[in-house]
Order: C-alpha cells, then sequence, then structure tokens
C-alpha cells in the first residue's frame, strides 16, 4: 500500500527581527545560501514514512528551480541523537510460512554516545540476506559496502550510505543527491549561541517553560531540575555519554574553556531548523512533537519558530498474510490467562453435568456396604469415568493451546508483514519510485512560495 499525505503545521507568534538576523547570519555560516528545503532523522536505515519527508523536500526544491529560484533540498542530521541507528532488520520467512524478524548491527553499539562524538571502528558484514524478499537479495551486503565508502563524520557515513541504498534500489541517482547539515553544528551558529546564551542568563525561566510545556506530553521528554541548573542541551565529548547541561557547563562552552561541548535536545534542533530554513518538513511523530516544542518556545520567548509542512506515507512491502490485526490479536493475555485457568481447573472443560454425574456417583458409593463387591465395582466405574474425563479435558486443552499457539503466530505474521517501518532499502524499486513521483504531485499541489 502507498499513501502520501503533506499538510501544513504549526503556527504561532513570529520571531523577533534581532533572532530573524542572526537566523540569516547562521545560514551564511553554514553555507546555506540558497532557498533551502529542509528535513531531517536520527541517522539510520528509514523507512517509508522517512524517506517521504525527503521525498517532498527534493519535490520542492525542484519546483522551485523550475519556476527560476536557485534552492536545494538539505537532510540536517540529527547527529545529536544517541540512537542505534547501524541496526538492520528483515523479515524471514521460515519453511512453515511463519514470519520472523532477523536484526543485526553494521557497526559495534556506543550506548548513550551521541553520533557526533561516536569513534568509526569500522563495518560489519551482515551474516544474512534478506533472501525471504526476492527482490532484495544482496542488498544487505550492498548496504554495509555503502557505509564503507560514505565520507564523513559516523553519522553522515550513516545517512549517505542509506540514501545510496534506496537510490540503488530504486535504479535513479536523484534520491541520494541531497546536501547534508548537522544538529549540531546549527547549535554553534551565532543563533544557536543567542539561544544557549538567553537560557543561561534566565535558567529559571528557561527550566520552569520547558517543564510547563513537557507536563502536557510527559513522554515527549523529561523534566529538567532548575535546582541542579539544568538547561534543554546535551553536555558530551568523544566516546562520552551524553549527559544534561548546566547553567556552569553551558557556560564554560560559551566561553569556550570547556573540555566537553553542548548538543541540542530535539526541541532546541528542530526550532533552530525551523528558524534557518526556508521550509521544514516534519513527519506526523515530529509534528506531534513540534506542538509540546513550540508551547516550550512561546511560554519561554513569547514567540515561536516559523511553521513547517507535515508529510506521511504508508509503504508496506508486498508480503505475507493480509487481513486486519485485531485487538485480540495484539493483546492475547486474556485468552492466555483463560487456558492457565483451565489447566489449574480441568472439570472447566468436560462440563457441569458430567461433573454433577460423579458428585452423584461418588455420593451413591458412600451409601453402599463398606469392603462390599457392590463398592469395590461402583468405586472402579467412577475412576474408570473420572479418567475418561481427566484425558478429555487434557486433549481438550491440547486443542485450546494449539489453536493459541497457532492464532498467535498468525498474529505475529501479520504484525511483521504489514508493518510500515521496514528500511526503505528493502522496499521494490517501483515502490520507491512510485512513492517519489507521489511527493512530486503533493508538492505541485503546495504552495511553493516559501512563507506559504
Amino acid at each position: 500500500m502507498l499513501k502520501l499525505e503533506a499538510r501544513a503545521g504549526g503556527e504561532g507568534p513570529t520571531a523577533p527581527p534581532s533572532v530573524q538576523q542572526l537566523a540569516r547570519t547562521s545560514r551564511a555560516s553554514l553555507g546555506l545560501t540558497k532557498t533551502i528545503i529542509a528535513t531531517g532523522h536520527q541517522p539510520g536505515f528509514w523507512h517509508g514514512g522517512i524517506l517521504a519527508k525527503h521525498s517532498l523536500a527534493q519535490a520542492l526544491a525542484d519546483a522551485h528551480v523550475q519556476r527560476g529560484t536557485d534552492a536545494e533540498a538539505v537532510h540536517v542530521v540529527a547527529d545529536h541523537d544517541a540512537n542505534d541507528g547501524s541496526l538492520i532488520e528483515f523479515p524471514q520467512e521460515d519453511d512453515s510460512g511463519h514470519w520472523s524478524v532477523h536484526r543485526e548491527r553494521l557497526l559495534p553499539a556506543d550506548a548513550g554516545v551521541a553520533w557526533h562524538d561516536r569513534e568509526w571502528l569500522g563495518v560489519r558484514t551482515p551474516g544474512r540476506e534478506p533472501s525471504s524478499l526476492p527482490w532484495a537479495s544482496g542488498r544487505a551486503a550492498r548496504l554495509s559496502e555503502f557505509v564503507r565508502g560514505a565520507s564523513g563524520t559516523p553519522a553522515q557515513r550513516l545517512v549517505r550510505a542509506n540514501l545510496w541504498a534506496i537510490a540503488s534500489a530504486a535504479e535513479t541517482e536523484s534520491i541520494g543527491n541531497t546536501s547534508l547539515a548537522s544538529t549540531t553544528a546549527m547549535l554553534g551558529t551565532p543563533l544557536g549561541r543567542h539561544i544557549v546564551q538567553t537560557a543561561v542568563d534566565d535558567p529559571a525561566r528557561c527550566a520552569a517553560a520547558w517543564n510547563v510545556a513537557v507536563s502536557t506530553a510527559p513522554r515527549t521528554a523529561g523534566a529538567l531540575r532548575s535546582d541542579r541548573g539544568e538547561l534543554p542541551f546535551w553536555v558530551a565529548g568523544p566516546g562520552v555519554p551524553r549527559e544534561r547541561a548546566t547553567v556552569d557547563s553551558a557556560r564554560a562552552w560559551l566561553e569556550g574553556r570547556a573540555d566537553q561541548h553542548l548538543l541540542p535536545t530535539a526541541f532546541i534542533a528542530t526550532g533552530l531548523a525551523r528558524l534557518l530554513v526556508d521550509r521544514w518538513i516534519h513527519g506526523v511523530g515530529g509534528s506531534h512533537y513540534e506542538r509540546v516544542a513550540d508551547r516550550f518556545w512561546h511560554e519561554w520567548l513569547g514567540w515561536t519558530p516559523p511553521p513547517f509542512t507535515v508529510a506521511t506515507a504508508d509503504v508496506l512491502l508486498p508480503i505475507g498474510k493480509s487481513g486486519a490485526i485485531t485487538p485480540g490479536d495484539v493483546q492475547p493475555g486474556a485468552r492466555r490467562r483463560s487456558i492457565q485457568h483451565l489447566r489449574r481447573n480441568p472439570d472447566m472443560l468436560i462440563g457441569e453435568s458430567a461433573t454433577q454425574s460423579r458428585r452423584t456417583a461418588a455420593d451413591a458409593i458412600k451409601a453402599l456396604p463398606r469392603r462390599s463387591a457392590l463398592r469395590r465395582q461402583a468405586y472402579g466405574a467412577l475412576r474408570e469415568g473420572v479418567g475418561r474425563d481427566a484425558a478429555l479435558a487434557s486433549e481438550s486443552l491440547a486443542h485450546l493451546e494449539a489453536v493459541e499457539r497457532e492464532r498467535a503466530r498468525d498474529a505475529n505474521d501479520r504484525t511483521i508483514t504489514t508493518a510500515r517501518t521496514w528500511g526503505a532499502w528493502l522496499l521494490p524499486g517501483t515502490l520507491i519510485r512510485e512513492l517519489h513521483e507521489a511527493a512530486r504531485r503533493e508538492a505541485a499541489a503546495l504552495a511553493v512560495s516559501p512563507s506559504a
């Protein structure tokens, strides 16, 4: 299934002229001299929804060029992030027709260390190929070769390799031809330093605004400890896990006397990006986070960064079982608990009438003379009946457990085969090209003016 949608998002009071002038100066320091249509993401192997943002940015930049404007698409690498971006995943089908997920890393894990500060330790060759996807066989090895052949920082190498792999799969070079910027470099611009200085000058106000914003959506970010002087930045160094910055570490960075450096948090990074480019493109998830970020900017400084465009796409691999995933499929706990209860209470499987018959037989045995032949005969018949009932209950329970196992496997199959999060490097080339064309149609439908 392929669906791409683009819409506008974000609004509020604009930044004052002094901030806008700093943004213009900062753009020049980053080499962003053209009309810039940008999007961004953490380093990694993106799914189709993220590729949709990238494709739309390229399509909008091309539309500007066709109208005589000097424009380019830029991908902003979120190198402040510490995600496990080198992990590759692909679905594998076994001989019985059921699916599982194969996972391995192309680079060594470096928990907690921002991509900006990671050491390049070499690329691993994947141990398996996505052989259950005939069109993608051999792509895992090519992906690792693209990572080896890329240049720049570890984050940039991963992003470039990902774009080359997608372009190779689609058999088109245009997807991979994108300029890169980074969130960490944006923080080092005059605009970024101004934002840091403003936080240092009144840390209590900054922290209070942050905490008000994140209290509306606690999953987006953690609260700041104003009693510790925490600020919405990270402090880090080469190979060192990032930590929350404080007034002291931020001031030391501003004064050039720090062994470590500052990195932006996500809210700061996307705010800077929106101020530094002509049009910023978010995905659906990012647009939800950005509502909270806009609340922070407004509470803190009385203005919000410029509006953004939201792009979303559902691109599924053409594999596996179809059919809707029901709540029972993804929440099987109640069924498992029922089976466990039946295992402890097998009489429930033979029915109330059979249970009552056994009680009646037991009462009849009690009425017979002790040590009599009739009593022994009746007791033997009761034991045989209990044995038959136990065998029936065991058979019924085994059937229920087998049905539940198969149902769980089917649900797992549908979860895997209908996921929209598989890396775009796994998609058939025709689907990637269709997504690229859909982006061009959406770009034509959007207002071309960056201010629109």
